[in-house]
């Protein structure tokens, strides 16, 4: 859990300084988004058998790129630990064994924004959007419990999300939807 603070404060610090960045002299000038989030990770969606798992929060960054007023993709990748605890009748009785393993999620998304289409021809503080993700979900595995090899499967989802540009170009941001793995997102986001 440590590990994943750290990784958000350094995104939040990084957000920054690619903030201090001078993005007017640059050809993709307002429309180039970064941002850092954490989304929750439900655990009924995510148990790869019957075995007993957490699964703290998945914190990851994501860039995009806007190709018109209401189109904009990009990229995100996230991070998590897994941990597990198994129970294996072994003849004589059960065996217990626990553990984790990191969890790495990546893809590509899509963003449909509603806004230009209410409010054309202007940049408003409010950026009401539907997103689309395809991505793929690679767990390590724990070489400490007999039951979790490493595995892989594809992540996808369709989500509502909402960002409010507090100072200027620098916001907040909350989806929900439905996808493989998270339901709910928040984070900062940064526009130029």
């Amino acid at each position: 859990m440590k590990r994943v603070g750290l990784f958000f404060i350094f995104s939040i610090f990084l957000l920054t300084k690619v903030a201090n960045c001078n993005a007017q002299n640059l050809s993709f000038s307002d429309r180039l988004s970064v941002g850092a989030y954490i989304s929750d990770c439900p655990l009924e969606r995510y148990s790869f058998n019957s075995s007993w798992y957490d699964h703290p929060n998945i914190i990851g960054v994501f860039v995009d790129y806007k190709f018109t007023s209401t189109l904009s993709g990009g990229v995100y990748g996230g991070y998590n630990d897994m941990w597990q605890s198994n129970s294996v009748w072994t003849g004589s009785g059960f065996h217990t064994s626990t553990g984790t393993s990191s969890t790495y999620h990546f893809g590509l998304q899509y963003k449909a924004h509603l806004m230009p289409l209410f409010v054309p021809g202007r940049q408003s503080r409010i950026d009401l959007y539907s997103k689309a993700k395809l991505g793929r979900v690679v767990s390590g595995g724990d070489s400490n419990i007999v039951y979790n090899p490493p595995r892989s499967f594809t992540d996808y989802g369709v989500y509502a999300g909402m960002a409010f540009y507090v100072f200027g170009n620098f916001g907040l941001f909350a989806e929900y939807g439905f996808g493989v793995v998270s339901e709910k997102t928040f984070g900062l986001t940064k526009r130029f």
